[in-house]
């Protein structure tokens, strides 16, 4: 896993120089930061273009997943798509829905991290 760039890296990159609101309290900024420390150990995963009914979709998240569930971090994943081939108006797509989310939940049968941590979110 790649380290995070620094926070004044970021800053530059966003051409931001003050990332506080300007009539913040020291207090304030001194709080956010202290914040932004204790959050230097999550991850933030987007996985874009998911279809679960796509097998091998769901075969390279089972990898990415059984890969953090062995990392000493804590994860968030967004994971962004249609999830599946059908539109679920239309005739078979509710069943192609349930069918593809029943696929996406076997992916997390080597996870239980995962799995606590999606059921404690639910």
């Amino acid at each position: 896993m790649l380290d995070p760039e620094s926070r004044s890296a970021t800053l530059g990159a966003m051409d931001i120089s003050d990332p506080f609101h300007p009539r913040m309290r020291p207090r304030e900024i001194l709080a956010k930061q202290e914040a932004e420390i204790e959050d230097k150990n999550v991850a933030i995963v987007i996985i874009s273009d998911c279809c679960f009914a796509n097998q091998v979709v769901c075969d390279n998240l089972r990898i990415v997943f059984t890969n953090y569930e062995t990392q000493d971090t804590e994860l968030l994943f967004v994971l962004l798509g249609c999830f599946t081939n059908k539109d679920f108006n239309s005739t078979g797509g509710r069943e192609a829905a349930k069918a593809a989310f029943v696929a996406f939940g076997e992916t997390l049968t080597d996870c239980p991290r995962l799995r606590e941590e999606v059921c404690a979110c639910v």
